[in-house]
């Protein structure tokens, strides 16, 4: 481990917080409804910032049945190098979220999807390397997300908002 990495990770996994898709949601809500934030498909990456929250419900239930304690907590020796979140270890929430940013975006092309897959790609690392999560939360936390992507698309689909070229 290097203090170089270990701070980056550590400012890239707050990027996966509920309190930054908050964030985010806010921001661009009042920047599309005041029309002070302005770029392509802006409703399109509003809508796709509540498959973060759909994703949250689901690890939410799912922390409630499957109570696991962090690795930092059950293995000797093992760092926890961030502040301890308070909640269990399985799913990871914040690979959930990332993941369910991702494909909700996906539909924007590989210009926009692909320096999202390595973002959340390195956000699901850091909760391994910065020792509060397993691998399985991990795997889990991404398939969560990965299906509250889909999900949203599916919703988008329903409604006929499927013509994200349409969006401003």
């Amino acid at each position: 481990r290097r203090p170089w990495i270990t701070k980056t990770l550590q400012i890239l996994t707050w990027t996966g917080e509920g309190r930054a898709w908050a964030a985010l949601v806010i921001v661009l809500a009042l920047g599309t409804y005041f029309d002070w934030i302005r770029f392509p498909h802006r409703t399109f990456m509003l809508q796709a910032a509540f498959a973060p929250g759909i994703a949250w419900v689901f690890v939410k239930m799912l922390k409630v049945f499957w109570r696991r304690k962090r690795p930092f907590q059950i293995l000797e020796d093992y760092p926890g190098l961030t502040p301890a979140p308070l909640d269990d270890s399985f799913p990871s929430g914040h690979t959930a979220s990332v993941f369910a940013f991702l494909i909700a975006m996906s539909p924007l092309g590989p210009l926009v999807s692909a320096p999202l897959a390595i973002w959340a790609g390195i956000v699901a690392y850091s909760r391994y390397y910065l020792g509060v999560h397993f691998p399985s939360d991990i795997i889990v936390g991404a398939l969560i997300g990965i299906a509250a992507g889909t999900g949203l698309a599916g919703i988008r689909q329903a409604y006929g908002a499927d013509k994200y070229s349409s969006y401003t």
